[in-house]
């Protein structure tokens, strides 16, 4: 089996190579990412000029055809200049779910305008909510430029600012360890401030030496960024939170969580028979207990069965098996919360560990320092 590239990939690697180098120095980038938009339009006619941003996409629609590797080339390319532009949110994840899976019409009609670069997609997929729950919705498209914002935003999370760029490797244990993938609101506020602050911090010779010095004594002291990230920053007093929460709540929690579990029971054990059964509706009540409005009022309708007690019954479990499984999902990351604060606890007072301790201390200190100091 051949895995060198064809000759068509080695003269798109050299090309995209080429582009990164001409026009990504960190300077460049540094000067970009400061902008209103956060990325540079112009390279984005560039992309399209270039061909890159039809590369995945079908010969017919004015792509150039190519495969996952052809993909893959550019985005290694793109990941080592870390180009801010939105090739993966918009070519490589939106296009790719329309032009995979959506109608002939949308195909025709949108995918030509990612290709030329006239337009730019994102897949609003998930919400802070939902817990992966397809059906707990509460984004309506009133607004189109206030949904655009709170996509882009979400898109932000997904690659942090950390600046000086060249420092990224020295900074990122840092920032990592302020858990930025679980932040909202005015936590994501705070580290965004933070951020900035860095940055600014950054412009001075004397705070880059001695936060590189202190991130190359953490290396030194056995630190890797394979390490998770739960044993740096957990206190002892956001531990005990978390217990008094785990602790004390379980018991309710097993039976917020009743319906629910009948419902993956059963549907683990006749699951063909039971989603022949289920009748999806904006209510989300449980399909094992045969409770949705539709089957609820057909069956009222049919038994003559108009008693206050009834529809009160019907309430009082939709309300159980909605919020019940909320209030669990709540309570289950509180537990892995105060899990992973035990395990830190573990881990800094592990005698072996001493002296790492005392260089993540340093380090901490150096970045947080006044620059005036």
């Amino acid at each position: 089996m051949d895995f060198n590239f064809t000759e068509e990939q080695t003269l798109l690697e050299n090309m995209v190579t080429s582009f990164v180098r001409d026009n990504y120095p960190w300077e460049a980038r540094e000067a970009i990412v400061k902008t209103e938009e956060g990325w540079k339009p112009e390279n984005w006619t560039q992309f399209a000029e270039l061909g890159l941003l039809g590369v995945p996409f079908a010969e017919e629609f004015g792509g150039l055809g190519g495969s996952v590797v052809d993909t893959m080339i550019v985005m290694e390319q793109f990941g080592k200049g870390l180009v801010v532009e939105p090739y993966m949110p918009s070519v490589v994840l939106a296009g790719g779910l329309i032009s995979s899976l959506g109608s002939k019409e949308q195909v025709e009609s949108i995918i030509p305008t990612i290709i030329s670069g006239e337009a730019r997609y994102a897949f609003a997929h998930s919400e802070p909510q939902s817990r992966f729950d397809l059906y707990d919705v509460k984004t309506k498209c009133v607004d189109f430029m206030k949904l655009t914002a709170r996509v882009q935003a979400a898109m932000s999370k997904l690659a942090i600012d950390i600046r000086p760029i060249e420092m990224y490797d020295d900074l990122y244990p840092y920032v990592r360890a302020m858990n930025t993938s679980k932040a909202k609101g005015k936590e994501w506020g705070g580290i965004l401030a933070e951020l900035d602050r860095i940055a600014e911090a950054g412009k001075s010779e004397k705070w880059r030496s001695e936060v590189i010095d202190a991130a190359k004594n953490l290396r030194e002291y056995g630190f890797e960024n394979s390490m998770r990230s739960e044993p740096w920053g957990r206190n002892s007093i956001n531990m005990s939170k978390k217990k008094v929460w785990a602790v004390l709540l379980i018991p309710f929690s097993w039976i917020a969580n009743a319906p629910t579990a009948i419902q993956q029971y059963l549907i683990n054990r006749r699951g063909e028979q039971i989603k022949a059964l289920e009748f999806r509706s904006t209510l989300k009540v449980v399909s094992a207990m045969f409770i949705y409005p539709l089957t609820w009022t057909l069956i009222a309708i049919l038994a003559g069965i108009y008693s206050p007690q009834f529809w009160m019954g019907f309430l009082g479990v939709w309300t159980w098996a909605t919020f019940g499984n909320r209030f669990y999902g709540w309570l289950q990351g509180h537990l892995h919360d105060h899990r992973d604060a035990l395990e830190g606890r573990r881990f800094w007072e592990t005698e072996g560990n001493h002296d790492l301790r005392k260089a993540w201390t340093h380090y901490i200190k150096m970045i947080q320092k006044d620059i005036a100091s």
